[in-house]
């Protein structure tokens, strides 16, 4: 029994270190991950991996059962509690109000104005004073809403 015990553990660990890894690359790589962005992390979570599950069918089961329940639990949580939510995947981040950059945004984002010039050619917008709001979202793509599109959902 105890040895089930440190194999939970272990896969606790597992589970909480990704987390914890997502959580210190930031928002922007979750939504830019490059191939070498992922192939950095994957190597990473088979390190972790591979150092907390032990050799055996038993023992793959009861780590897949862990690591799935601990992300289901978290989801519920996350759910019931928001503040909980905003730790573990962070919230949206303002990074222009009414056609100005909100520098101190963008810095602690790690956000350049290229990448929200980016987000506005996705959305068809030229110019910086066009936009409204432009917001870094919890999965790392910038939505961005026009001044005109603002003005008729005030109205």
């Amino acid at each position: 029994m105890n040895d089930y015990l440190i194999k939970i553990f272990h896969a606790a660990i597992f589970y909480f270190s990704i987390i914890g890894i997502f959580r210190v690359f930031g928002k922007r790589h979750s939504g830019q991950v490059t191939t070498f962005d992922l192939v950095i992390l994957i190597s990473i979570a088979v390190a972790i991996q591979q150092e907390c599950q032990h050799k055996g069918v038993t023992n793959v089961i009861l780590f897949i059962v862990v690591v799935s329940g601990l992300h289901f639990l978290g989801t519920y949580l996350g759910n019931r509690f928001p503040k909980l939510r905003d730790l573990v995947r962070g919230s949206p981040s303002e990074l222009v109000r009414s056609g100005a950059f909100i520098e101190e945004n963008l810095k602690k984002e790690g956000v350049t104005k290229e990448d929200v010039q980016a987000g506005m050619r996705k959305a068809g917008i030229k110019e910086i004073s066009d936009v409204e709001i432009a917001t870094l979202e919890e999965t790392g793509q910038i939505s961005v809403v026009k001044k005109d599109d603002f003005a008729l959902t005030r109205t």
